[in-house]
């Protein structure tokens, strides 16, 4: 459902950005498929955004952007220099497969009164992770695990100040919540 929801509103999203007269960026989706060897890594990405210039001193921004990826890893071991399906160690074989759809919505608002500057913004990211590894034996049968899913959604707020000292010199002060994936 949440999923849905994200979607629906990177649709809504992207329609007034195609849509709006205004100065906007609208970034084509892309798609990467790479083998190295036996293993092949998939991913999608797409991203959108639309600025608003509110006037010299003020300006609204927001965006869409995703990612689509799908790296499937299999651990194939042999048992002599013949790399053939029959030597194959079936003990030591594993097939992990690791998917993630990442979705964020962004928006923010920026100004400048005076010698003061200010920029704050927030970020809604949902992502779901599915992962599943499987034997040999699950392999040959066609009686794959399930996958493990969980899914995520977070807020990520940002706040930067500023002050300029004099012509070219500023003091800034910033806060931003990040986060780091494993890939």
């Amino acid at each position: 459902m949440k999923k849905l929801i994200c979607l629906t509103l990177c649709l809504i999203l992207s329609i007034c950005t195609v849509a709006c007269s205004r100065e906007k960026t609208l970034d084509a989706p892309s798609l990467t498929l790479s083998d190295t060897g036996n293993a092949v890594w998939e991913s999608q990405k797409g991203a959108t955004g639309y600025e608003y210039k509110i006037n010299d001193n003020h300006r609204i921004e927001a965006g869409y952007k995703g990612d689509i990826s799908d790296d499937n890893s299999p651990v194939i071991t042999y048992n002599d220099r013949e790399h053939t399906e029959q030597n194959i160690d079936r003990s030591l074989y594993n097939q992990f497969r690791y998917k993630q759809d990442t979705h964020a919505l962004y928006a923010t608002y920026s100004g400048r009164l005076g010698k003061f500057g200010y920029q704050i913004g927030l970020r809604g990211e949902y992502w779901n992770v599915r992962t599943r590894s499987y034997g040999w034996d699950e392999k040959q049968s066609g009686q794959l695990p399930d996958y493990k899913s969980n899914d995520f959604f977070k807020l990520f707020p940002s706040a930067f100040l500023s002050y300029e000292i004099s012509d070219g010199q500023e003091i800034q002060v910033n806060y931003t919540r990040r986060l780091r994936r494993p890939w």
